[in-house]
């Protein structure tokens, strides 16, 4: 459809250049005549016979039939001004597209959809698979969501999940991480959809409420823009980080004092404040925890549990946790930092490493081969790509891969393993981190 719509665009700028373009000036003229003219004269020719023969009065009939005509052409005036100042208020340039490309991708991929190039709108759109969410009753809900979890599909519209912050049931509209709010299908509301998007964006952990000032300027800082100008491609930077760094300036600003009431994430029995798992900490509400483990007034295992977490931003609450604590009590949270490591992709994943590398390479290297194996053992492709950032972070040659390497000749094998000498982690031209060939 993109394509076929680009092929319109071209044919109209080659009749608005040389001798077609009196042509279709003469055409437009013609058409703009037609409607303005000729359908109400129609009308009230209609209207004028129908009235005389009821009424057997010619004038009568005359006026009736002339104040509808006139009423048609008031319509129908006023409905070309409408649709041209709705043309005018949709129609915003984007580089390389013309206005029925620019329509259709912005009907497509709301609000964002500017901002990224043919190339990606195909991948996303048309390479890309997608699936029925199933809500937690197993029944299917109408959004679909792609393999890598970063794309969702509502009614043929396509949303990038990192550049999403809530949905607001009630209007039915989707909160975006730069301030603006976006409107869902009316489809969403007419097939009784609402309870289903709600829930998935609160399963999720996307159902905060931020003020749209402080995400916007948040968003600046957060994806490299100054004074309202992109600084950076977004198309081709990390989403995941990003929208970490957003939460995290939002958490700071909110609680930014560690001696807050909100900063006290821990009771006198040595329970963990349950928003540990629910949103991004501030660092002052990190540095009072830290505190608290290091006094001995909760244990660093007791708040690490992986499960409770419940989204990848809130996983490296954990993570930085670990990375604040003492290095007397960092050891116990070694597992955890390994189990963030499972999906490139995710925010986690990044945060994670950077903690990792502070650890005493002798740990890590034996970590490193133990997960390795049992990686290798349950076919998890994910979780080994992951460790093989993490090696090469650290230049180290994990001796289990190897030993495989030279030991095999099934072509399986040597598929899973992936030639980490021929490939390197780089950006997704869809917001995340991936293993791919040089």
């Amino acid at each position: 459809m993109r394509k076929f719509l680009k092929i319109i665009d071209k044919l109209l700028a080659a009749i608005d250049k040389g001798p077609f373009k009196a042509l279709k000036k003469l055409i437009t003229t013609l058409i703009i005549l037609f409607f303005f003219l000729m359908i109400p004269g129609a009308i009230g020719a209609l209207v004028f016979i129908g009235s005389y023969t009821l009424l057997g009065n010619e004038m009568l009939a005359a006026l009736i039939a002339l104040g509808i005509a006139i009423t048609s052409m008031m319509k129908i005036a006023s409905a070309g001004w409408n649709l041209r100042d709705y043309i005018k208020s949709h129609k915003k340039p984007i580089t390389g597209t013309g206005p029925l490309e620019d329509r259709y991708i912005r009907k497509t991929m709301p609000h964002f959809g500017p901002e990224f190039d043919a190339e990606l709108f195909d991948q996303v759109t048309l390479q890309e698979k997608y699936y029925t969410y199933i809500d937690h009753n197993g029944h299917s809900t109408c959004i679909e969501v792609n393999d890598s979890d970063k794309w969702i599909k509502i009614f043929n519209q396509y949303f990038p999940l990192d550049l999403i912050y809530g949905y607001n049931a009630k209007e039915n509209v989707i909160y975006t991480i730069d301030g603006n709010e976006v409107r869902l299908p009316e489809r969403v509301k007419k097939e009784y959809c609402i309870e289903e998007v709600q829930e998935f964006f609160e399963s999720i952990g996307y159902n905060n409420e931020v003020d749209s000032g402080r995400a916007r300027i948040n968003y600046y800082k957060a994806f490299g823009y100054y004074y309202y100008n992109l600084k950076n491609d977004l198309k081709k930077e990390d989403w995941a980080m990003g929208r970490y760094r957003w939460e995290k300036a939002i958490a700071n600003e909110l609680y930014p004092k560690r001696v807050s009431k909100n900063a006290v994430m821990y009771d006198a029995e040595g329970g963990v404040n349950p928003e540990i798992y629910k949103r991004v900490l501030s660092q002052g509400e990190l540095k009072n925890l830290a505190a608290a483990v290091d006094k001995g007034k909760i244990s660093l295992e007791d708040i690490l549990k992986f499960d409770q977490f419940i989204n990848e931003y809130t996983l490296c609450n954990g993570v930085e946790l670990i990375g604040l604590v003492d290095h007397s009590n960092k050891d116990s949270g070694l597992d955890f930092l390994f189990e963030c490591l499972i999906d490139i992709d995710e925010a986690c994943f990044g945060v994670a490493v950077t903690v990792l590398k502070t650890f005493a390479k002798d740990k890590l290297k034996a970590k490193i081969e133990e997960k390795a194996e049992l990686a290798y053992e349950s076919h998890d492709a994910m979780r080994l790509a992951g460790l093989l950032y993490l090696a090469k972070e650290i230049n180290y040659k994990i001796t289990f891969i190897e030993d495989l390497k030279n030991k095999t000749d099934d072509e399986e094998v040597r598929k899973f393993l992936v030639p980490e000498e021929n490939a390197e982690p780089v950006a997704f031209e869809i917001g995340g981190m991936a293993f791919q060939e040089k």
